[in-house]
């Protein structure tokens, strides 16, 4: 099979030159792919450590539609609970001090 370029010389297409032009187009596609995953996923540790980190991910799934289904926003609502519980029972562990003493 012939194929004629814009320069009027053609170029015979054998096996080989699919076969490369596969892989080329396979290497490029993976490249798409990894260039669209832009955040890499992140654990409820790094979220409880980088608030700002983790507000800033929450803002975004609120916005989401899939949210429920992507790993980041999972791990920093897991972060927030966990960070609000935290908060809350240090609270009360003051509360108690003022009320009962040390």
């Amino acid at each position: 099979m012939k194929l004629r370029t814009g320069s009027g010389s053609a170029q015979t297409w054998g096996h080989y030159s699919v076969v490369s032009c596969i892989q080329k187009y396979a290497i490029i596609s993976l490249l798409a792919v990894s260039a669209c995953q832009e955040d890499e996923n992140k654990t409820v540790e790094f979220f409880l450590e980088n608030p700002e980190a983790r507000a800033e991910i929450l803002a975004k799934c609120e916005v989401t539609d899939a949210a429920t289904l992507d790993a980041n926003c999972k791990n920093a609502l897991d972060a927030e609970i966990r960070s609000s519980e935290a908060a809350t029972r240090k609270k009360n562990l003051s509360d108690m001090n003022t009320l009962f003493g040390d």
